[in-house]
């Protein structure tokens, strides 16, 4: 067992001679609202947040006044009036305490009322205590409480007299001793109870002989300093602290190398790199970087999102809009619009759309390889084994046409509609006539599935490409690549791919849904267009076949699906109300325990259910999966805990445990067996750093055993990117089928997230949603108060619904006027018309579009000159060798400028001329401007020919702005 370094008990006195009060301080901590009779004033914290809990504890036959906050701190502040040093009277005392993150919040709540308990039965004083959520800027574990005790017993008749031992120097230090003891028995007691592998020591590093440096409480003031980037005494103590036991910690270590990284995390490492490119491209604020940086993560971009990506690393809006403006008269931006004339919606560069169109390419020449059909016999007698003898017409068709002449298939099918079966039946139709079937995926999850599903070879993208670089792939023209999820590739895999498959003549296979999780990383969405060529076979799956005729309101539930998939989700979401499945909960804290509950109740019911809660965060789902572990505890259906270091740091598991694996092993073998990302399964066995998991199988089969060993040096075989399983993201659960899903919403989620983590269910779905997610109802209707009693902003929508109702029904427009109008309305706002409206709200939410289409889904129009602005350089055209002497001179100028950004300008030339060297030099050009005039047509581009016609554009792009310093 593990002794913690979390504990934290420390305590502090609340004084007038510090210019604090009591009263004061018990508001801020509770979150309320308390007026201070002695000062008169009055201390509002009603809107400070993270306060989960408060509460007051007196002793036996305290007066009623002593439950009142507002009471009870003014009658503390009132005692000190008679004494005889009121002037800098301690009114109070603060214990603030740690709990450990692996704790309920039920669990915390009974660790605070038995230390305020002790508190109470040992000095007879009363206590406030409240416990506080994480800071949102802070660590996500520091779950702590404020503890405020009287420094007066509470007797009967009120305040008595003073707890002396614990002012006086003489005894002081042995009674907080004994107060910090006590809070680490009752840590421990709890830890034993939740079967949480940790202790706790009270006693400093030196007494219990351990080499290690200690931190300190950093306090209001250095708290204070440190948020706001100042640097604290404290603080500094801190951090030498943690430098030097992190020094010690590495001498310690047993491994002097980390050893290569597995495959999976290079790619980890890959994308952070991409981020951080992203980032530090918008830092040097230069249009080109930055527009190649936000191309490089998708397809298309419009001028809002342009903004936002800016806004994480640009807080200056003049800024930020002068660069925005830069990057849109880019000349290798092109606009796109819906339809041929249209308006321009969004935005992308010639180079993504030359991408795009060697990946289309590529497609049609495979569609019109017409070499690879599967004979009518094979096919019948694929049909005629007793495991297909469920399939269904569009499946069939499917079947027929994927087997077809063509090199090139795709199967567009909706969530639960089959995919997997179909792919099964043609992979055995392949097979029969001797082909090499190759199955494929974006990731090692949908991998395994596919060898689970009877695939005898299966790879990865990134592994099938890199094969094929090593001129090891062996891919011919009897070979047919069978590609699962195949919306989630990026471009550049999707091109290459396909482009190395015509050139080996092999068939391709795309199996995916537009409408489901995309390249969350790189730019994506060309399987979307792949699909809308004319010259490739397509067929779809809209027969939702996942949820059972068993389960509740089967067809409608099939009708959700399908609603959902289309971008209904209101109608969706009317289906799952009506079966009682969303769950409507005041905050975050108040749904995850709601989901908790709902799981247990499930649990109890029907134990043989297989059942998994999707989130839109890791921070959620490591919240989640810590009280649904707590609901299998209760239960007795976990071991002894083992205190297991994971990636994402220590945590006890057990045997019964679920796990789930965030992360794949090094070596090709235990990948192979299992070791992948996102995989889940249950614990079966702990020895040691030895664990034994068997993997989940298919259902009503048993699951595959596995083991590997707990540590970080992946290529010495060992491995430690796993969590508990019983919740995870919604990205890592695309393609998975559970009895029960349980689904927290964030509030955060866009279609394509929503979708998928409601479509896991084979029977029920439980969707818990907090009110503080969605936005505050503010409609006119739902008010109360009549007229007078709304804001402008609803009183103009009353206003337009007033004047609708009136020329609707004029007679009875003529004899009622605006306020009665309103008062009616909002008489009869009945709590239905209530729950529609939240509906409306969390369907609007739920169903917000992610642009994900390719560049090539669009109509490509050339965009004209942006009108000149004050702020930016004239637009000046140049010819070419001028154009290649100015461009240098601006690339030499704008980096000297960006190193010597704190120095004056430079100064003007040696000629005389005012405007300096950089504008005499412009002016030594002589540049003549080029006619922009037929700029106005808009000219659609050939991205054939790459470039716009001649006589409808400039010979030459735009000229980069001048100067574009970053001060």
């Amino acid at each position: 067992m593990e002794t913690s370094s979390h504990y934290h008990c420390s305590a502090s006195t609340i004084t007038r001679g510090q210019g604090r009060g009591i009263v004061a301080a018990a508001a801020y901590r509770a979150g309320t609202r308390i007026t201070d009779l002695r000062t008169g004033l009055s201390h509002d914290y009603r809107r400070k947040q993270g306060v989960l809990h408060s509460e007051i504890m007196a002793p036996a036959g305290a007066p009623p006044w002593a439950y009142d906050r507002a009471a009870l701190w003014n009658q503390a502040e009132r005692a000190e009036d008679a004494s005889t040093r009121r002037s800098t009277a301690k009114t109070g005392r603060e214990f603030r305490l740690a709990f450990a993150h692996q704790l309920t919040a039920e669990e915390r709540i009974v660790c605070a009322r038995e230390f305020a308990q002790y508190m109470v039965d040992t000095y007879g004083v009363v206590v406030d205590f409240s416990i506080h959520a994480p800071d949102k800027n802070g660590d996500q574990r520091n779950y702590h409480a404020h503890v405020l005790t009287s420094t007066r017993v509470m007797t009967d008749a009120g305040f008595g007299g003073k707890v002396r031992v614990l002012d006086s120097p003489k005894t002081s230090s042995k009674h907080i001793e004994a107060i910090r003891a006590k809070w680490a028995e009752i840590e421990n007691a709890a830890y034993a109870r939740a079967g949480i592998a940790l202790r706790v020591d009270h006693r400093s590093y030196e007494r219990r002989g351990e080499d290690t440096e200690g931190t300190v409480h950093l306090g209001p003031k250095a708290s204070g300093l440190e948020r706001h980037g100042q640097r604290s005494t404290r603080g500094d103590r801190n951090r030498d602290a943690r430098a030097a036991n992190a020094e010690r910690e590495a001498l310690k270590a047993e491994h002097a190398r980390l050893g290569e990284q597995m495959k999976a995390e290079e790619e980890k490492r890959r994308r952070r790199a991409e981020i951080k490119a992203e980032r530090a491209a918008m830092r040097t604020h230069d249009p080109g970087l930055i527009l190649d940086a936000l191309m490089e993560q998708r397809s298309t971009f419009s001028e809002n999102e342009l903004r936002a990506r800016l806004g994480r690393t640009i807080t200056d809006q003049a800024e930020r809009e002068r660069i925005v403006r830069a990057v849109m008269r880019r000349p290798e931006l092109v606009g796109l619009a819906e339809s041929r004339g249209g308006k321009i919606v969004r935005y992308t560069t010639m180079k993504v759309l030359r991408h795009e169109a060697a990946g289309l390419t590529a497609a049609s020449s495979l569609a019109r390889d017409r070499r690879h059909g599967v004979s009518a016999r094979t096919r019948t007698a694929v049909m005629e084994r007793g495991q297909f003898g469920s399939i269904r017409p569009e499946q069939y068709a499917a079947f027929t046409s994927a087997t077809g002449p063509e090199g090139l298939a795709v199967i567009a099918g909706e969530a639960g509609t089959g995919k997997s079966y179909t792919m099964n039946a043609i992979r055995q139709a392949y097979e029969a006539e001797g082909n090499r079937v190759l199955g494929l995926s974006f990731t090692n999850k949908v991998i395994r599935d596919l060898k689970r599903d009877g695939f005898g070879e299966v790879r990865t993208i990134t592994g099938a490409l890199q094969d094929v670089a090593k001129g090891r792939a062996g891919w011919n023209g009897r070979t047919v690549l069978m590609v699962d999820e195949a919306a989630m590739l990026s471009t550049r895999d999707m091109v290459n791919l396909l482009s190395h498959a015509y050139e080996a003549r092999a068939k391709v296979i795309l199996v995916g849904d537009d409408k489901q999780l995309a390249s969350a990383f790189q730019r994506g969405g060309l399987f979307g267009a792949i699909r809308a060529q004319e010259q490739t076979p397509v067929s779809e799956l809209s027969e939702v076949r996942r949820i059972k005729d068993s389960a509740p309101e089967a067809e409608q539930q099939r009708g959700a699906f399908n609603a959902m998939h289309e971008g209904r989700f209101r109608e969706a979401l009317g289906t799952f109300d009506a079966l009682g499945s969303i769950h409507w909960c005041g905050t975050r804290e108040d749904a995850r325990e709601a989901l908790a509950m709902q799981y247990a109740k499930d649990v109890a019911e029907r134990p043989s259910h297989k059942r998994f809660t999707y989130t839109h965060s890791n921070a959620d789902a490591l919240a989640v999966n810590q009280a649904l572990r707590a609901v299998h505890r209760q239960r007795g259906e976990l071991g002894v805990d083992h205190l297991l270091r994971t990636a994402e740091g220590p945590f006890a598991f057990a045997t019964g445990d679920r796990i789930q694996f965030t992360g794949s092993a090094y070596h090709k073998t235990a990948r192979e067996a299992g070791l992948a990302n996102g995989v889940v399964g249950s614990i079966r066995d702990i020895t040691g750093e030895r664990v034994t998991v068997e993997l989940d199988g298919k259902k009503g089969e048993p699951g595959r055993l596995m083991s590997f060993t707990v540590g970080d040096d992946a290529q010495a075989g060992q491995f430690n990117s796993f969590r508990h399983g019983y919740a995870g993201t919604v990205y890592k659960g695309q393609g998975a089928t559970v009895d029960d899903a349980y689904r927290l919403h964030s509030g955060t989620e866009r279609a394509a997230t929503s979708y998928v983590g409601a479509t896991r269910h084979a029977e029920n779905l439980h969707l818990f949603v907090s009110r503080d997610a969605l936005p505050e109802n503010n409609s006119w209707n739902a008010q109360q108060g009549g007229l007078g009693a709304l804001d402008e902003r609803q009183r103009q929508r009353a206003e337009l619904a007033y004047k609708a109702w009136s020329e609707t029904y004029p007679a009875w427009g003529e004899r009622y006027d605006i306020a009665a109008y309103v008062g009616y309305v909002q008489q009869h706002w009945t709590p239905e018309k209530a729950r529609a409206a939240d509906l409306d709200q969390l369907a609007r939410q739920m169903g917000r579009p992610e642009e994900n289409r390719a560049a090539s889904q669009f109509v490509p129009v050339a965009l004209p000159p942006p009108p000149a602005t004050p702020e930016d350089a004239p637009a000046t055209r140049y010819s070419a060798l001028k154009q290649q002497v100015v461009d240098a001179f601006d690339l030499v100028h704008e980096r000297t400028m960006r190193h010597a950004a704190a120095s004056p300008p430079p100064a003007a030339t040696d000629r005389g001329d005012p405007k300096g060297r950089f504008e005499w030099m412009r002016a030594w050009m002589n540049p003549t401007p080029s006619p922009d005039d037929n700029w106005k047509n808009q000219p659609e581009v050939d991205i054939v020919n790459k470039s716009p016609s001649p006589k409808n554009g400039p010979e030459a792009g735009m000229k980069p702005e001048i100067g574009g310093i970053d001060p």
